[in-house]
């Protein structure tokens, strides 16, 4: 009797760091592969969104670039969409000037690496917001200037 729990004994030890392994490696497995399928769910949103902008539905365009602004796991990808929500509210959206510049700044915020690929038309874009905020209110906005580090922007309509 000594004998059959000392071998389950030897077993249990021998085999418990294995399932252990096991098991995690297929938990690590499905965490990646559940990853994987939501990035693509958050690509085809934001492609989705640039569709129905390039369609002249820009309402749903709007819906669907919000819902890639706040919950993309993606930094690219939330920083293309905030973009692109500043510069439907420049196009005309209704959006006040100041929540315009908080937009490009978020963009900015959320991906710095995004101002070194859209370099010159989000500083003249800023820089044209600046300009009618002075020449319309008479003051410049809060937090005024330039800088590599606080604007940027994404691409405009472009699919990924």
């Amino acid at each position: 009797m000594k004998v059959k729990g000392l071998r389950w004994r030897r077993a249990m030890v021998t085999l418990l760091p294995i399932v252990l392994v096991v098991g995690l490696l297929l938990a690590v497995g499905y965490f990646l592969k559940e990853r994987e399928r939501q990035a693509s769910a958050e690509i085809a949103t934001y492609n989705e969104a640039c569709r129905a902008l390039s369609e002249g539905e820009v309402e749903k365009a709007i819906k669907l670039f919000f819902e890639v602004a706040v919950g993309a796991s993606s930094a690219e990808l939330r920083a293309r969409a905030t973009y692109n929500l500043a510069t439907l509210g420049w196009q005309g959206q209704g959006l006040p000037a100041e929540a315009i510049v908080q937009l490009y700044r978020e963009a900015l915020r959320t991906d710095p690496s995004f101002w070194e690929a859209q370099q010159e038309e989000a500083g003249f874009n800023l820089e044209l917001l600046f300009d009618l905020l002075r020449s319309v209110g008479g003051q410049a906005p809060p937090g005024e200037g330039t800088g590599g580090s606080e604007e940027g922007e994404g691409s405009g309509g472009d699919g990924i």
